[in-house]
């Protein structure tokens, strides 16, 4: 196998430059001089030349190590759990998985694997060093929490299942060569990734969307080619989500070894400077924006909906404090707690009746349509800006 980091090392100019940010941006806080106290660290984002991945080349794994109190999950969302029950369903048809056994790598919570499991009958195993569960009730699901190494090559899966976690792995090749000590040699076993997708990323100059702990950013080419180049053929490369995931489905190699690129064409060294280019302008467009609309804005009442890492970004990338009221999340873990790094409450969205909020802005506009729901129910008018969609600059609204 190639040496370790060959692959994945960036190598290139600086394209983004972002310091003292949060380390962790799930982790929940139920005091605020804590969520202040968060360990920093820097953004410096650069691309391979080999894979044209993207990569933050300040980023040092040993700052990951996720509590009982790290909570990422976005399944309190009707929305979300509705497209995890039709990915699930499509994965249990695609691959017949009643009776098999499914193994997740990053399974979180444990949602995904237990919904899995239930709509298409399989057994699983769930990997995470973060996990507090150990069995499902009906004993078909176990979760193991530990990191996934050698001790569980004799697992025996059917499907391996890789969602939202590559992009967390500083040691990509480390963790692709377990997948294939897992596989044990055989080359019918799928292995299904989905991962943010780079490329909406740059279109949308969503700062927002670059954090501490994602410390790789995907695009479906470099993507094919960090898995390519560690063992593993690709197919059926696409998105999902409102075009916010890149997922795929890869197959070991019969070599069980890295294939290069066979004409010399990939990564695509023009489409990867477009693209880096692209990004590191839009960026900080993006940035200038929002932070002059704030500026302009003052003392306006103004509440964040979204907790996750994306909130964390935003305020501090912005270097927002008072002017912003509180964040809202629907998520009741989260619920009155504080916001890792800037320490803004998390409130529920009835609290809004009393922060009276002029402006909400929305962190991700996939879960717009259920976010004007309840604010209908709660009888609540403001005007509502929608992070990629409306421009800062012109007070934009979202089209009823």
């Amino acid at each position: 196998m190639h040496r370790s980091g060959l692959l994945t090392e960036p190598d290139s100019a600086d394209i983004y430059l972002q310091k003292n940010v949060p380390v962790s941006c799930c982790e929940i806080f139920g005091e605020q001089a804590i969520a202040c106290a968060v360990a920093r660290g820097d953004i410096r984002l650069l691309h391979n030349k080999v894979t044209g991945l993207i990569s933050n080349a300040a980023f040092a794994s040993s700052t990951q190590s996720f509590s009982s109190n790290y909570n990422g999950s976005q399944h309190s969302s009707a929305h979300f759990g509705r497209y995890a029950a039709d990915l699930s369903k499509r994965l249990g048809e695609k691959h017949d998985l009643r009776g098999k056994h499914v193994v997740e790598i990053g399974c979180g919570d444990g949602t995904f694997l237990n919904g899995l499991c239930k709509i298409s009958g399989a057994r699983g195993t769930g990997i995470d060093p973060s996990l507090l569960q150990s069995a499902s009730a009906d004993g078909t699901i176990r979760f193991l929490a530990e990191r996934l190494g050698e001790q569980h090559y004799g697992l025996e899966p059917d499907l391996i299942i890789c969602r939202h976690t590559l992009e967390h792995i500083g040691e990509l090749e480390e963790i692709l060569q377990h997948v294939s000590g897992l596989m044990q040699g055989r080359t019918d076993i799928p292995f299904y990734v989905d991962v943010p997708d780079a490329t909406r990323i740059a279109d949308e100059g969503a700062f927002w969307d670059v954090y501490y702990e994602h410390c790789h950013y995907f695009t479906p080419d470099s993507l094919q080619n960090v898995l390519r180049l560690n063992g593993f053929k690709t197919e059926d490369i696409h998105t999902e989500f409102d075009g916010q995931y890149v997922c795929a489905t890869a197959y070991l190699l019969e070599t069980h070894a890295g294939v290069k690129p066979a004409d010399g064409t990939d990564p695509r060294p023009q489409e990867v400077t477009l693209l880096t280019s692209r990004l590191a302008t839009n960026l900080n467009k993006q940035r200038n924006m929002w932070r002059h609309w704030f500026e302009r804005r003052l003392p306006r009442s103004v509440v964040l909906w979204g907790s996750g890492s994306k909130a964390v970004a935003f305020l501090t990338s912005l270097g927002l404090n008072s002017q912003v009221a509180a964040v809202v999340d629907i998520n009741p873990d989260k619920q009155n707690s504080f916001l890792a790094g800037t320490g803004h409450p998390v409130v529920p969205p009835s609290e809004l009746v009393d922060l009276s909020a002029e402006f909400i802005i929305i962190m991700n506009p996939a879960y717009v349509s259920e976010i004007k729901d309840v604010l209908a129910d709660l009888s609540v008018v403001a005007k509502i800006l929608v992070l990629g969609c409306s421009q800062p600059d012109t007070d934009q609204e979202l089209p009823a």
